[in-house]
């Protein structure tokens, strides 16, 4: 009989991997994994000497970390209290949204009028999140993001992938606040992913974009959530 107790944890793993990274690095992942799934909440404050301390790093390199999760707009840095990590305001939400309608709408039309299918990863992720079903878990959310993630690489245009790239922070974030609100969204969503494929694999533009622009809003529960939030509806 095998031990799997001694197994390695998939925590464990990470772990040890990002021990080998550079110090600014390491403290960069340590910070934005915890604000992406949800454990430093919107307007909470991280202090310099505090994540030094906890993950055995000088102040520099966890300042140069701040620096850049600051150019991502994951947080502010307030002077004198340190960095307190931002939240995604309903205006950016629907400014999300509509960046990614345009992008992903136009590599579905792209895909549909050359008659080139569903891209093979889109596939392939879609049966890996199919056996999420119907308890899906974070695993869900990171498939979510792969599953757009291939539609888009397909269209081998870099810049559109550069651009798209540049959304995926935001993307983490919206989705968990989504799965909060609606902890049963991964079924509505899982059906909207097979529509898409289908139209792709029959080069239906049409019935392509009418289902990223029903994807691909945001939903009524978040934004109502929002209205009493961080910023007002555009």
């Amino acid at each position: 009989m095998v031990d799997i107790g001694e197994a390695p944890t998939l925590e464990a793993a990470v772990e040890a991997d990002t021990a080998k990274l550079p110090a600014s690095q390491r403290a960069y992942v340590y910070i934005r994994d915890r604000i992406l799934n949800g454990e430093l909440a919107s307007d909470t404050f991280v202090e310099e000497e505090h994540i030094s301390t906890l993950i055995g790093v000088s102040r520099t390199p966890v300042r140069e970390a701040f620096s850049r999760l600051q150019a991502e707009h994951l947080i502010d840095l307030v002077p004198r209290r340190g960095a307190r990590v931002r939240g995604v305001t309903l205006r950016e939400m629907f400014e999300f949204y509509e960046a990614r309608r345009i992008i992903e709408g136009h590599v579905a039309g792209s895909l549909c009028r050359a008659k080139a299918g569903a891209p093979p990863a889109m596939r392939s992720v879609l049966a890996e999140m199919r056996r999420e079903l119907p308890t899906p878990g974070p695993r869900y959310m990171v498939l979510d993001a792969a599953l757009h993630q291939a539609l888009v690489a397909a269209s081998s245009n870099e810049v559109l992938m550069e651009m798209y790239a540049g959304l995926s922070t935001r993307q983490r974030r919206v989705a968990l606040i989504s799965l909060k609100i609606q902890p049963r969204r991964p079924a509505l969503i899982h059906e909207q992913h097979e529509a898409l494929v289908d139209a792709l694999e029959r080069h239906d533009e049409e019935a392509a974009h009418t289902v990223l622009e029903a994807h691909l809003r945001p939903i009524r529960d978040v934004v109502s959530y929002y209205r009493g939030g961080p910023a007002d509806a555009p």
